[in-house]
């Protein structure tokens, strides 16, 4: 949640108001989403719920833009100034604050609001500051991306307001915007797609025809829509804020799963092969293996692999930390028939094969922390084939895969009697 806030801080900083004002409203909706009020958890669970302590003092994450950004408070008793610059957000008819401001030990209640009144052929601004001790008071008022027909200003001896027609229509339009689950794209036999949308003061429509979405299209449920069949969604938000949205196109693809090795279990073990090779050092991505000199191979076991495959392994039996590549082998066991999602987290980078099949390719050099990328590949109850190309260039080791299969929310660390490789010979 802080570092949300310095993200909306820079976008307001950056003249990006509109970015930070949705950012700043989806935060407080999901910090309300749980419990009705507000928390701010140390982080959000898959399933987007708390996760954590709820009490930090980490308010600051939601108090500050709405003060600094959205009231549009700030003020300075060095420079005896008090200023209003708010953005009203397009769903909020008003915004008031009082501020205590002590000047010699005296506390003046310094009142500021902005309001906004939609008449039948404009937009109407108000905005002011009353009750002020500084010198200067200043009042700006937001153009929301309209054209300004006429703005007045009038300043007291105690503060400042202002005010500004604005045209209904803006200027540009707006990407749709919604969150759709689930994130893996491709699914087998039958799914359900969720869409929430994040632009406040809209209503998400929907098409599944090709045509882009009008108002008399069908507004998206909210409990979803389930399919069973590849299906190309087309979305696109309507309000009545004088914004126009572009619709935004998302394909949810019915797929073959693939089909298990043709192996007996009899023959297998836990564990995973392994070959070992030489790369120039300072390497910074994933080398041709072709040509490179074979340093040494072995196997990773049932202890080197619960959790992550255990780097370390390789690097006691080579005697060397650094300026190796690995072709790690055998075979991955799925317990059903579904669409996975896999995640990597990997320092350096490496590549995942399934069945011949590129899932997941992280062509990376990592500094300190391993990098993260996750694919998706449906697979049959059973044994898989595997293949991983793995580097080491320099500082820490991590190879670590994380699975989730369907729907499910949480991915959970493929577990080590997943891995499977040939018996060794007696």
């Amino acid at each position: 949640t802080i570092s949300l806030w310095l993200g909306v801080d820079g976008m307001f900083r950056q003249g990006r108001p509109y970015a930070g004002t949705l950012t700043t409203l989806n935060h407080i909706k999901g910090m309300t989403r749980e419990w009705g009020y507000p928390v701010a958890p140390e982080a959000w669970t898959g399933e987007h719920k708390a996760w954590g302590s709820r009490y930090y003092n980490w308010d600051i994450a939601l108090v500050c833009p709405m003060l600094e950004w959205l009231a549009g408070i700030d003020y300075s008793i060095p420079e005896d100034r008090f200023s209003l610059k708010p953005h009203l957000p397009p769903t909020w008819d008003f915004i008031e604050t009082r501020t205590p401001v002590v000047l010699e030990g005296k506390t003046h209640w310094v009142k500021a609001w902005v309001q906004r009144r939609e008449r039948s052929e404009d937009y109407v601004l108000l905005a002011g500051i009353k009750g002020s001790p500084m010198a200067e008071n200043v009042v700006q008022i937001s153009p929301e991306d309209r054209r300004v027909i006429e703005t007045r200003e009038k300043k007291t001896s105690s503060g400042a307001t202002a005010a500004a027609s604005l045209s209904k229509q803006k200027h540009s339009p707006y990407k749709t915007l919604a969150w759709v689950t689930p994130r893996t794209r491709i699914f087998h036999g039958e799914t359900k797609v969720r869409a929430e949308n994040l632009t406040p003061g809209t209503v998400l429509h929907y098409t599944t025809d090709g045509r882009e979405p009008t108002q008399n299209s069908p507004r998206f449920p909210e409990d979803g829509v389930h399919i069973t069949d590849t299906t190309a969604f087309i979305f696109k938000a309507f309000g009545t804020d004088g914004a126009t949205y572009l619709p935004f196109e998302l394909t949810f693809e019915d797929t073959d799963l693939l089909p298990a090795a043709d192996v007996d279990p009899a023959t297998l073990e836990t564990g995973l092969d392994y070959v070992a090779y030489e790369i120039p050092a300072k390497a910074n991505r994933i080398p041709d293996f072709k040509g490179l000199k074979e340093i040494g191979r072995g196997r990773f076991g049932r202890d080197d692999l619960v959790k992550e495959i255990r780097i370390q392994r390789v690097q006691e039996q080579l005697g060397r930390k650094e300026d190796f590549a690995l072709l790690i082998s055998g075979y991955l066991d799925v317990p059903e028939d579904q669409v996975y999602n896999i995640h990597v987290a990997s320092d350096d980078g490496s590549r995942l094969f399934i069945d011949d099949q590129l899932v997941i390719d992280l062509n990376s050099s990592s500094g300190v922390d391993p990098w993260f990328r996750e694919g998706f590949v449906g697979l049959k109850k059973g044994l898989h084939k595997v293949a991983i190309r793995y580097y080491q260039a320099h500082s820490r080791t991590k190879l670590h895969y994380e699975i989730r299969p369907g729907n499910e929310a949480v991915r959970k660390p493929v577990p080590a009697e997943a891995w499977w490789r040939a018996k060794s010979e007696k």
